[in-house]
């Protein structure tokens, strides 16, 4: 498996993006697609369970779903590239955040190149609102979660975590 990063230690001067490699998918007939993808930190498998077109109410757009130990590594893994301390070492069972699409489309995630922009607390408060990009690509078998700006680690830490 693949390293999701080459930086060993806190990324303090520039964007802290990940790359995961993508191991399986599945779409349904509700336009929403299951992503499962894993990486290597440190020595330690890191992976998430990301699902494309999640509802939440009356909106779609991306969870982040815990697989385990693999995704409170991740979790982990993210805290030390952040700098930022842990608000908890468990991943959340499920992380929603709202999403505009920049590129493709979320319901042919399974076959085309997508990216897109996502909201953690769009709705607030305002002190829990965070912003990353979470794209992925199946030709390539990559999914990567790329940072918006680096004011938003704390935050977005908090989405994830449990």
């Amino acid at each position: 498996m693949p390293e999701i990063s080459a930086a060993k230690g806190p990324v303090l001067r520039d964007f802290a993006d990940i790359r995961l490699a993508v191991r399986s998918i599945e779409c349904d007939d509700r336009n929403q697609c299951s992503v499962l993808a894993r990486g290597v930190y440190q020595g330690k498998t890191v992976g998430v369970k990301v699902v494309f077109g999640a509802r939440e109410g009356s909106r779609s757009g991306i969870a982040y779903q815990s697989i385990g130990a693999e995704s409170d590594a991740l979790l982990g893994a993210l805290s030390t590239l952040y700098g930022q301390p842990l608000p908890s070492a468990k991943f959340a069972a499920r992380a929603y955040g709202d999403v505009v699409v920049l590129r493709g489309n979320l319901s042919e995630v399974g076959t085309y190149p997508m990216q897109a922009k996502v909201f953690f607390f769009a709705d607030g408060p305002e002190s829990r609102y965070a912003e990353l990009y979470t794209n992925i690509d199946v030709t390539r078998g990559v999914l990567e979660i790329r940072e918006k700006d680096m004011s938003y680690r704390a935050n977005v830490l908090a989405a994830l975590a449990r």
